[in-house]
């Protein structure tokens, strides 16, 4: 998907969470084209489709020790 979209997986996983509605991702970097490559993130659109692909193997896991 990401080669199809002309950016990186890293810029797919970050329009993904922009799409779920997280407008302020943690990122840290100590590398100028780490930073580039994020913010070039917020050029990349998903389609309802895309995201749907993206979550399809997702499994949600209970979490143990908590009530």
């Amino acid at each position: 998907m990401a080669k199809s979209k002309g950016a990186t997986p890293t810029q797919v996983g970050l329009a993904w969470l922009f799409e779920k509605g997280v407008t302020a991702p943690i990122i840290a970097t100590t590398k100028v084209e780490h930073l580039e490559e994020a913010v070039g993130a917020l050029d990349v659109k998903l389609t309802a489709d895309e995201v749907k692909y993206l979550e399809e193997p997702y499994r949600a896991k209970s979490v143990h020790g908590h009530r």
